[in-house]
């Protein structure tokens, strides 16, 4: 899955491609994307309460987040003493902590201070302002430099060709791309799950040669998913409004019995 991520997520800099921030190489592809399935939270243990005396990133105190890919977003913000984007690790998770949710924490690595670094996160709250504190010692953006660039095409990097190539993931436009005709749910003998990545272009569409399936066993699923992808279609991801943008995106077709 790494060596599939490297290929397909990078950003673009003046004369070359360089691989995306860490996070984004180094978490499952399905957090990026938020296509994750949330967990069964209805035998846990006893839930703890928040303990706001704690430090925040602690399993008593932790990061509140929309969802694993908002996990993600606040990753790709996190930033070493010297400005450098964090590396993740590992990824675990257990249950009893506050709210009665399990906690997913994340060991991160600063290369340039050889130290390693724990942090918690609750990835079941759906409203709510994007967490903005940072966790000591590290540091977090307010925002991230993509979203802030101007123009439009946005310009990314001094390099205006490669401004306008450049592909987005949906935290760094204002208006992400949408799927429009969810016809995910496909009727099968037995259950199961095909995820895909890919590009969508400035029209809505999927790019050619962007798609990137994940790791599936049943190749007869693959396939029949394959077959739907042209059917979907998506709003555009619009970095400002009116100013449509590529954006890097993904379902997941589920397959079940009627």
């Amino acid at each position: 899955m790494l060596s599939t991520l490297r290929r397909h997520c990078r950003r673009m800099v003046p004369g070359q491609l360089r691989p995306r921030p860490a996070i984004v190489l180094a978490l499952p592809l399905a957090l990026v994307l938020g296509l994750a399935t949330a967990r069964d939270v209805s035998a846990q243990p006893t839930p703890t309460p928040i303990d706001t005396t704690k430090p925040l990133g602690s399993f008593e105190n932790p990061i509140l987040t929309r969802g694993p890919s908002g996990e993600a977003e606040y990753i790709a913000r996190m930033r070493c003493p010297d400005g450098t984007p964090v590396r993740v690790l590992m990824r675990g998770s257990r249950g009893g902590g506050p709210h009665g949710h399990f906690i997913d924490a994340y060991q991160l690595r600063c290369e340039a201070q050889s130290t390693t670094h724990t942090v918690h996160m609750d990835m079941y709250h759906g409203e709510g302002d994007r967490e903005r504190r940072p966790v000591a010692p590290l540091g977090v953006l307010a925002e991230h430099p993509a979203r802030l660039a101007e123009g439009c095409p946005p310009r990314v990097v001094a390099d205006a060709d490669s401004s306008a190539r450049y592909v987005f993931i949906w935290w760094e436009v204002e208006k992400p791309a949408r799927l429009t005709n969810p016809a995910t749910l496909i009727t099968w003998p037995t259950y199961g799950n095909v995820p895909f990545s890919f590009i969508i272009d400035r029209n809505g569409a999927i790019e050619p040669g962007s798609v990137v399936p994940g790791a599936v066993r049943d190749t007869a699923m693959l396939r029949v998913a394959t077959e739907r992808l042209p059917m979907l279609t998506f709003d555009t991801a619009e970095h400002r409004p009116g100013c449509r943008v590529r954006q890097r995106s993904g379902v997941n077709f589920t397959f079940a019995p009627q």
